[in-house]
């Protein structure tokens, strides 16, 4: 029904995106013990496990605590960028998240406006509120709809601005992070500037993966002009590719399929 009503968007093993935090932590990309919280064999009982852990967001399996003692839920989905200037928040550090398999996510996009990009979530979820406003309880219920339709997140814009979030359902078989560093912040924005234009700049620093690995969009047909219209728009504009969604769509391969809409509402 959902990719039916609204589509999804494929990206590959390999596609390297951005989780960035204000907050330093312990990261350990080595083997994790697969425990849960409800216990371990008894021969491990008492070891430390390895630590592996996102600003707060255990990735699946992983246990900060001794295994005596019951793991903290994990968070649902780990929120990502394509590329860090795409997130307005004063964050100090920077994860690499690397795709381990090719995943499929929700189209979650209602339409756009010029280059702002609106997002299904709140008409999905018949709520008015802003992701960073509900519960993390309400957040899983969105993850139980996904994985219905063996979805592995949603494609979406951070609170129908104009940049792109790709919302990642947290498992472990899905992703990595490897690497942690200090956000070096060598991107300048578009600009006017005494009558002069600058258009952006990107920087060197962190690649946007869809350049080299292509991200393909099977939609439905009813987005067809509005799609084609956001692409024209950002191609003619004073500042063209500003956004990392326009990259996106300069080189992806995108389908159209029919199908009748039908509103859908998760009940969470």
């Amino acid at each position: 029904m959902l990719k039916a009503s609204y589509g999804s968007v494929k990206l590959k093993k390999g596609t390297i995106l951005y989780h960035t935090t204000n907050e330093q932590f312990n990261f350990t990309p080595l083997k994790i013990y697969n425990g849960t919280p409800e216990g371990v064999p008894l021969e491990i009982q008492g070891q430390q496990l390895p630590i592996n852990e996102l600003n707060g967001t255990l990735l699946s399996g992983a246990c900060p605590i001794s295994n005596l003692h019951r793991c903290k839920p994990e968070k649902a989905m780990l929120f990502c960028t394509f590329h860090p200037s795409e997130w307005e928040g004063v964050n100090d550090y920077i994860v690499r998240i690397s795709l381990k398999k090719d995943i499929e996510l929700l189209f979650m996009i209602s339409g756009f406006k010029k280059h702002f990009v609106y997002s299904s979530l709140n008409e999905l979820s018949n709520n008015r509120n802003y992701l960073s406003k509900l519960s993390d309880k309400k957040i899983r219920c969105f993850v139980d709809n996904l994985i219905e339709e063996n979805l592995d997140g949603w494609f979406s814009s951070i609170e129908n601005k104009s940049q792109i979030e790709v919302a990642l359902i947290n498992n472990q078989d899905f992703f990595e992070a490897i690497s942690f560093e200090n956000l070096n912040r060598n991107w300048r924005n578009g600009n006017n500037l005494n009558g002069k234009i600058n258009h952006k700049n990107w920087g060197n620093k962190y690649e946007i993966s869809s350049l080299t690995l292509p991200l393909t969009f099977d939609v439905n047909i009813r987005y067809k002009p509005i799609i084609e219209e956001y692409i024209n728009y950002g191609i003619n504009s004073k500042f063209p590719f500003e956004y990392v969604l326009q990259v996106i769509l300069n080189n992806a391969t995108i389908k159209y399929h029919n199908g009748e809409y039908k509103k859908i509402v998760w009940k969470c």
